[in-house]
């Protein structure tokens, strides 16, 4: 049933009633497990939000590797690039975004080390101010490596690689709760 839009769910007892809403009409079907797909699009409207250019025929933004391309020209738009559905378009799970991601990074690397992309003037702390002042949380290599092992630690109790957090709360504070650790480790020696 790809492409369809739910409509409406229904609880049959052992099995779950779905009507989805398909190009040729409507369509009742049941199922033991729904799972459901949001999936992304880049449309014309997003896209003017965004002053990016779109491609109505990949769902996607244009792109050269990973740089947006403005207006025809490959290096037209340093400093902006896209990975994912937004680059390919909605296709792809988690080893094609891999992929994806690695090839943009690359894009960016060549970017910087060509001096198409210079280095900010800013500080990194003008930026952590500037996203805190918007409500923005961040965090550092530290606290992703916090998350990291804290993810596995879990994972490990339920016998699976990992098990990731699902909240920006649950995130933010195991985070932090490193940073406090290391504060008062080293307040402790020294």
């Amino acid at each position: 049933m790809f492409g369809s839009r739910i409509e409406q769910f229904a609880d049959h007892g052992e099995h779950v009633g779905v009507r989805v809403e398909r190009v040729d009409g409507p369509a009742q079907l049941d199922a033991d497990v729904v799972i459901t797909s949001l999936g992304y699009d880049v449309d014309a409207e997003g896209a003017t939000t965004l002053g990016l250019p779109h491609d109505p025929a990949t769902g996607a933004y244009r792109h050269e590797g990973g740089r947006v391309v403005t207006t025809g020209a490959v290096r037209d738009g340093p400093g902006i690039y896209v990975t994912g559905w937004a680059k390919r378009g909605a296709q792809g799970g988690i080893g094609a975004n891999r992929l994806c991601a690695a090839e943009t990074v690359q894009t960016f690397v060549d970017d910087v080390a060509g001096g198409v992309i210079v280095s900010p003037k800013r500080t990194r702390e003008t930026l952590r101010d500037a996203l805190r002042l918007k409500g923005i949380s961040t965090t550092d290599a530290r606290g992703a490596r916090a998350i990291d092992r804290a993810e596995r630690s879990r994972g490990e109790t339920a016998d699976r690689p990992r098990v990731k957090f699902v909240t920006t709360d649950e995130l933010a504070r195991t985070a932090a709760r490193t940073h406090r650790l290391s504060v008062r480790g080293r307040s402790a020696r020294g």
